[in-house]
């Protein structure tokens, strides 16, 4: 008799993962109720003290530049040619902030609950997927709360530009969940709708079909009288749901990844990318969201290295098991456009924590998948109590590090205090100075700056801050050499307005003077400024309003009318629009008992 007919056929092991649910007794399935609405219960309490926080770093441009200008939630995904920061396409993302916006105006609680809302239901979302990988509640939900409370995590959370993470992640893991399904028409549907929307909260979603094709080949059980070809359309449906995503996304959206250009500079700064997050992953120790440049240092080669070998290792490894190699893979894939941002050039931040909050997911399976191996971690008293105590340690540092994002000063101050030598985090503490009302210290954040060698954007930016304080103290021909400087790098629309301003104030000091002729040079030197600055942003209510303050000053009494009430309906209900509003109402009942006026 031949060994092949003596040896018996090769069957796929049987796997729990995916059957606890349909035959899980009452006493298992409250269990598991218990772990999602506990692992919910800890995402909220974790950042609780959020809800208070301010908006900070890029979220006023958010509010300011993109969704003051939406005119019904059709704009998030078809955004007219005049929007301004095309770039970013993130419609569902957007989307959820125009809800905010339109819920709560410009009052932050409302938009950081429906952050921290969101991330909590990830650690519900995570604690199902962990019963569907056949893991215990126990290790489901310190697996979760792994996640929810990992220190890199504020970074999405407490900032709410970031919540784009949070809802791609939300989407990857219902796309995940609907994939356990038996394959089915509705299934497919479900896979490429929840995938699409997670490519559509933030290009992070993109890697979906790929952790898609990962359950099926390593974790998803098969469903009686599924084949393989029929199981296979899982991650093709999930590859199906994005691309309408590609095809929605506009030209200016691109991702700037110079994919061609591989020399021996870029492959050095993805290894120091990759290297990055590992260390950032598994270490991350201090508080670092600014990060100008890609650390290619021995302590990040060493922990790219690290991970490269931990990686093989645990994928290859003969004993390493389903669960471990999906969740390795999870890593892996959730790393891969994070490491690419490092050579891209659309952000001023290389590298950054919340890059990394789909990771953390990944992160967070491996880390049960270990305690279902090592069962004494939660299947004892004393293992159960090591595993808690970590756990809150954990959380202790992350409920500290929300802190850091109460406000502009105090996330600019504790970024300066770690990174005293980058140009940027000074701008930005100036400019937080600045509103503040404390000008002087500004003045000496934004001369900081400038003395760091900045870039060229860098120090555009700086010239016209540093130019308006300067505008506010008197200090004119300073301020105009500033803003000059600023167009000199390109011109901008507030570096021409600041000259209109300068332009005003010595106009309005010829006419205390009595020196007509010099005030009527400086008013037309002052339209022409400003109509420049118009020029470059038509939606711009401050150019608005410094205009109409000009056409005051020269007498022309219903121009002005108009542009401020033009710049109190760019602005809406923020301070300028108030302002200019108000000065709109006082001019209108001047002109109605003055008709003559012209």
């Amino acid at each position: 008799m031949s060994s092949r007919a003596s040896t018996p056929a090769r069957r796929r092991p049987p796997s729990s993962a995916g059957k606890a649910p349909a035959a899980a007794s009452a006493p298992a399935a409250r269990a598991w109720r218990l772990a999602a609405a506990a692992a919910f219960a800890v995402g909220v309490l974790a950042y609780a003290n959020t809800l208070g926080h301010g908006f900070v770093w890029d979220d006023p441009i958010w509010l300011d530049q993109k969704l003051r200008f939406y005119r019904s939630p059709l704009d998030a995904f078809f955004e007219p040619e005049f929007m301004p920061m095309r770039q970013v396409y993130r419609p569902l993302s957007q989307l959820t902030y125009w809800i905010d916006l339109s819920l709560w105006g410009r009052n932050a609680f409302g938009f950081h609950l429906t952050s921290v809302l969101m991330h909590a239901l990830n650690g519900a979302l995570l604690v199902r997927l962990g019963r569907a990988l056949g893991f215990r509640s126990a290790a489901a939900l310190a697996a979760a709360v792994l996640f929810l409370v990992h220190p890199i995590q504020p970074e999405s959370v407490a900032w709410i530009t970031n919540r784009v993470d949070i809802l791609a992640t939300i989407f990857v893991l219902l796309t995940l969940l609907g994939s356990w399904r038996s394959v089915s028409a509705t299934t497919l549907a479900l896979v490429a709708a929840a995938s699409f929307a997670a490519a559509a909260s933030k290009e992070t979603g993109c890697v979906v079909p790929a952790l898609v094709a990962a359950a099926v080949a390593w974790v998803r059980p098969r469903h009686s009288g599924e084949s393989l070809r029929t199981v296979a359309l899982l991650p093709l449906a999930s590859l199906a749901g994005i691309v309408p995503y590609f095809l929605l996304r506009p030209e200016v959206a691109g991702i700037g990844v110079p994919l061609d250009s591989l020399g021996r500079e870029t492959l050095g700064r993805l290894v120091g990318s990759f290297g990055y997050q590992v260390s950032r992953l598994l270490a991350p120790i201090g508080f670092a969201p600014y990060v100008a440049h890609v650390p290619e240092n021995a302590a990040t080669l060493a922990a790219a290295a690290f991970g490269a070998v931990a990686a093989g290792f645990g994928v290859l490894a003969p004993d390493a098991g389903g669960r471990r190699r999906f969740a390795l893979a999870w890593l892996l894939v959730a790393a891969a456009l994070p490491v690419l941002a490092a050579i891209a050039d659309f952000t001023s931040v290389p590298v950054a924590e919340h890059r990394l909050y789909l990771a953390v997911g990944g992160l967070a399976l491996l880390a049960g998948t270990g305690l279902e191996r090592w069962r004494p971690a939660t299947t004892t008293t004393y293992g159960a109590l090591a595993v808690a105590a970590a756990l809150a340690v954990v959380a202790a540092v992350t409920i500290r590090r929300n802190e850091y994002w109460r406000d502009e000063l105090t996330l600019w101050r504790a970024v300066v205090a770690g990174t005293s030598d980058e140009p940027a985090p000074y701008m930005n503490l100036g400019l937080a100075l600045a509103a503040a009302g404390r000008s002087a210290e500004a003045e000496a954040a934004y001369r900081r700056a400038l003395a760091l060698a900045p870039s060229d954007l860098t120090r555009q930016r700086t010239c016209i801050d540093l130019g308006l304080v300067l505008v506010e103290r008197g200090e004119l021909a300073e301020a105009e050499e500033l803003f000059t400087a600023a167009n000199r790098i390109g011109g901008h629309a507030v570096a021409y307005r600041g000259l209109a301003l300068v332009a005003r104030r010595r106009g309005q000091a010829a006419q205390r003077r009595g020196d007509i002729a010099t005030a009527e040079s400086e008013q037309q030197r002052g339209l022409a400024a400003v109509q420049r600055a118009l020029a470059i942003n038509p939606r711009y209510p401050q150019g608005y309003a410094t205009l109409a303050g000009i056409l005051y000053d020269a007498g022309r009494y219903r121009d002005a009318l108009r542009n401020y009430q033009q710049a109190a309906a760019i602005a809406g209900d923020d301070a300028v629009g108030r302002e200019a509003a108000a000065n709109a109402r006082q001019l209108g009942d001047w002109l109605a008992t003055h008709p003559e006026a012209p």
